[in-house]
């Protein structure tokens, strides 16, 4: 008989043993399907950001190709208006130079008649004095 309790005793703790298992084994099922949601929650997160951040990307690299079309407008702007500037700048040099020829060429007439001047009104004189003197007599 004590043979029978032992082997019924064991038997209740095998017993007990494989209910504790079968009782881990649906907490650690229920655990990996909490996990397995998790994950998925986490790759459909992961998967709705990275194509946020794709469509980010795109928009940014659009608007650096605009830039850039931008970019290389105002450089052919600005070497355009560079090179009007030096066509401008020679011009304005050119008349200057005419004018400034021009300037010495009415200063040097000034000067002439200023120093005929003199001479001028001495001869007006003598022909008036002349006349003066032609008409008394």
């Amino acid at each position: 008989e004590s043979e029978v309790e032992a082997l019924v005793s064991e038997l209740l703790r095998t017993q007990d043993g494989f209910v504790n298992a079968e009782r881990r084994c649906r907490e650690m099922e229920r655990a990996e399907l909490a996990a397995s949601a998790q994950l998925a929650e986490g790759a459909q997160s992961f998967s709705t950001h990275g194509a946020a951040l794709s469509a980010e990307l795109a928009a940014v690299r659009l608007d650096e190709e605009q830039l850039r079309g931008e970019l290389k407008t105002t450089r052919a702007q600005l070497l355009r208006s560079k090179t009007e500037s030096k066509r401008e700048l020679a011009a304005a040099t050119v008349t200057e130079q005419r004018l400034r020829s021009e300037l010495m060429a009415a200063e040097n007439k000034c000067s002439m008649f200023e120093s005929e001047a003199p001479a001028a009104r001495e001869a007006e004189l003598e022909i008036r004095d002349g006349l003066r003197d032609a008409t008394e007599s």
